[in-house]
């Protein structure tokens, strides 16, 4: 083997302009479109379970006056772990050949025998996002739409830059390859992204976490996860979170059906509703007029960063994402190259966004900065250890940097798995509405705000929603507000929509108090009804009847019939009297709620709704229609994007 030595060529730099289109997504990945087959007797290696644990005051999450939700997860069950299989990871490959350090590429020449014993030349050629060249200017108006592909297009530099032994980057992402000088054959080819601080020697925000009392932000999350989940899936990571006084949300709710309508309210504080009314008016707008919790971070002279694993993300899945990057660290462009050139799927792309978060980190780390990543396939790797593994190897490197003296890390999720027949029992349909939020703050953090400490600590089995986090991420920015005593001079208990974990949660906060929807609130007990009810069964073709009038306007989409009740539950009507005490309703009940899992005809859709029967009256749907096994392919005919919900395209 012989690496080519010579003077890196200097050549005219000729964009090369790529486009992605969402036409060719995998379907393996995306939210909520996984095509899963019916599992007859176990999800992700977990035995489907009824079992109850004792209705004591220890067998619930949440036990409040305005909420109860039920521990119905066994100590058998909590005690197994998924998805057990012989490790593989990308250490056992064959070591690469060209490696990186935080700033710099370098040609590990131990490595060369691996792949050829000839000459061989490596070079490196940039890439970026194309910023959309029709601006942001009047987003705010109801007509101002933009093109599928404004967040999709990167400019690729046609020059492929060679370069001997290592050289230093200046490029925020490259592609490298290497091939034998004599034949031009490809033998190495990888990606690679370097964070760029955009302050400099000389600007006030340059190396500003010195003389800060203010706090870093690291967040990380796990589409598709719930609490339990975690759990099982990574006891190594949770054995580090407990070894260092985790702070976990027993009580935290999903208050939509996917990925996207979970996360908008933790950055933004705004429903997807709510966010069309001040910034977003249209689904073919683009986000740019909305103000995210990284535009308040960086007002404050943060460094910020977004990353989504997949590039079809909550952003962009069926969204139009951003005109202009807005982060400063956007990894978008690595995204997209590496979902559509293509990496080792069973556990490269894990490794990759945990090297973005380590570059950024240590690149950053005498920078004040919030971040936010993002792993969408955490639920779709074949090697869950892997997972687990290669997670807790990055906290532990990143806790040897000494970087979590200044950083709160937050680990959380959207929802949990719509595992089709898991989601059936009792224990799944929590699962699915109780995702994860787990804190870990620096020791001086914890003593010098012992009264803001306490409450989130008393918070942990209170009912809390996305919009508790996005104040509660607020509240960081401007710490004087969480001195002790502030908080003590003001011990109002908080009930509305959105209430930083700082300060106590209302014990009598209930599910519509808290902004979650009766679809997906956990808060209710309810009673299996048999399938074979004709109540039950009237209950059922109220939500088919209700789909259907959904797609009258809509020709492509055939008339959809009740194939299958799955299940059915008698949710337990509550009222609260004048003293704030809670009863069942008499048996003269002005309503009662059955919460409906159905499949239809043609295409097997699997759909769950709550279906309310008041006295004297027929059957009407409260809330959304929830659709639990999408499959995106089925419904291209349709481009509303609520309706791909429902609509099977023949």
């Amino acid at each position: 083997m012989r690496l080519r030595t010579n003077t890196p060529k200097k050549q005219q730099r000729i964009p090369l302009y790529l486009k992605f289109s969402q036409r060719t997504q995998d379907p393996m990945f995306g939210d909520c479109c996984v095509r899963r087959q019916l599992m007859p007797v176990a999800c992700c290696g977990m035995p489907i379970s009824t079992q109850v644990a004792d209705k004591s005051a220890s067998g619930f999450l949440v036990n409040t006056k305005g909420c109860r939700i039920l521990d119905l997860i066994t100590e058998d069950i909590r005690g197994q772990q998924v998805n057990k299989q012989d490790r593989k990871d990308c250490e056992d490959a064959v070591p690469r050949l060209v490696r990186a350090s935080s700033a710099h590429i370098y040609v590990d020449s131990e490595a060369a025998a691996n792949y050829t014993d000839d000459s061989f030349v490596c070079c490196y050629r940039p890439f970026r996002r194309a910023e959309f060249l029709g601006g942001v200017e009047n987003t705010h108006k109801a007509n101002q739409t933009h093109p599928f592909d404004v967040d999709r297009i990167l400019i690729y530099d046609y020059t492929c830059y060679e370069f001997n032994h290592s050289i230093e980057m200046t490029f925020e992402f490259v592609k490298v390859t290497c091939t034998v000088e004599e034949t031009g054959k490809e033998i190495f080819r990888e990606f690679f992204a370097f964070p760029l601080n955009p302050y400099k020697r000389g600007d006030r925000e340059f190396m500003n976490l010195f003389d800060s009392n203010n706090l870093n932000v690291l967040m990380i999350g796990f589409e598709a996860t719930s609490r339990f989940d975690f759990s099982r899936r990574m006891p190594r990571t949770m054995e580090f979170l407990e070894n260092h006084d985790v702070i976990s949300l027993q009580g935290y709710s999903t208050v939509g059906n996917d990925s996207y309508s979970n996360i908008l309210p933790v950055l933004t504080g705004y429903s997807e509703g709510g966010l069309s009314e001040v910034c977003r008016p249209s689904n073919r707008s683009v986000f740019n007029n909305c103000t995210f919790l990284w535009d308040l971070f960086k007002k404050q002279g943060y460094v910020t960063a977004l990353s989504e694993e997949h590039p079809n993300g909550p952003f962009h899945l069926l969204e139009r994402g951003f005109t202009k990057q807005p982060v400063d660290f956007y990894t978008r462009p690595f995204d997209l190259l590496v979902k559509y050139v293509g990496v080792e799927k069973n556990c490269t792309t894990s490794k990759l966004l945990n090297n973005h978060i380590k570059s950024f980190l240590e690149k950053m780390e005498h920078q004040l900065n919030f971040a936010f990543f993002w792993n969408n396939r955490s639920n779709e790797l074949p090697n869950q250890q892997v997972l687990d593994d290669e997670f807790l190897d990055l906290l532990i490197s990143v806790e040897s940097l000494g970087l979590f003296n200044k950083t709160v890390l937050i680990l959380m999720s959207d929802r949990g798995l719509k595992q089709n027949e898991f989601l059936w029992t009792l224990e799944g349909h929590l699962e699915e509405r109780l995702p994860f939020v787990h804190f870990v703050f620096p020791s001086w953090f914890k003593k010098k705000y012992k009264v803001a400490m306490n409450n989130m600590k008393m918070n942990q089995e209170r009912l809390t929603t996305p919009f508790d986090l996005h104040e509660t991420l607020k509240d960081i920015l401007d710490l004087s507000k969480l001195a002790d005593e502030v908080l003590i001079a003001n011990t109002t208990q908080t009930n509305g929509t959105g209430a930083s974990l700082f300060r106590q949660i209302s014990t009598t906060r209930t599910c519509k108090d808290g902004g979650i929807l009766d679809e997906f609130c956990a808060c209710h007990t309810s009673d299996a009804v048999p399938r074979d009810s004709q109540t039950l069964r009237e209950a059922a073709q109220s939500i088919v009847d209700h789909v259907n009038s959904l797609l009258s306007n809509h020709s492509q989409c055939p008339t959809l019939h009740l194939a299958n009740i799955v299940d059915g539950k008698l949710q337990e009507v509550i009222r609260v009297d004048k003293n704030s005490k809670f009863q069942k309703m008499p048996p003269r009940y002005a309503f009662q709620d059955y919460v409906v899992t159905l499949e239809t005809s043609p295409g097997g859709a699997l759909f769950e709704a709550t279906a309310r029967h008041r006295r004297n009256s027929d059957f009407s749907v409260i809330g959304e229609v929830n659709r639990l096994n999408n499959d995106w392919s089925e419904s291209e005919c349709i481009s509303v994007k609520n309706l791909k919900y429902y609509c099977y395209c023949l």
